[in-house]
């Protein structure tokens, strides 16, 4: 997935859920305060917050969402393309099976564009 797809790992939910130890919003990564500053905004954790307990309700992560969401529901054409990038090969993996598994339900979708309408004044902009 594109780093903008997942908003830079923010769409995963470790941030939000205080698991984000070895990634990129970690203390040990270089760019690690920065990166929480960059997405520590209220607005943002708030909306991440909502949209992960809800997603999860319906049995699914964040990751999948997103990674669903782009191939299926974007804007994409069919000569376009989803850039696949991972730390590790299992990602890339886990995210191709998460990918096959087809379009969202419809239940999921709201939920989407309630995340989008909860930051967009903030984050249109930067996307």
């Amino acid at each position: 997935m594109n780093p903008r797809s997942l908003a830079a790992g923010f769409l995963t939910g470790k941030l939000v859920n205080n698991n984000h130890e070895g990634t990129r919003f970690g203390d040990d990564h270089p760019l690690g305060a920065i990166a929480r500053k960059m997405f520590g905004g209220e607005d943002l954790i708030t909306g991440m917050k909502k949209f992960d307990k809800d997603v999860k309700a319906l049995g699914l992560t964040p990751l999948e969402v997103a990674a669903r969401w782009i191939t299926h529901h974007s804007a994409l054409g069919d000569n376009d393309g989803v850039l696949l990038g991972a730390s590790k090969c299992d990602q890339i993996v886990d995210t191709v099976g998460i990918i096959r598994k087809g379009p969202l339900p419809d239940a999921v979708l709201p939920l989407v564009e309630e995340l989008w309408d909860a930051v967009k004044g903030t984050r249109a902009a930067i996307l």
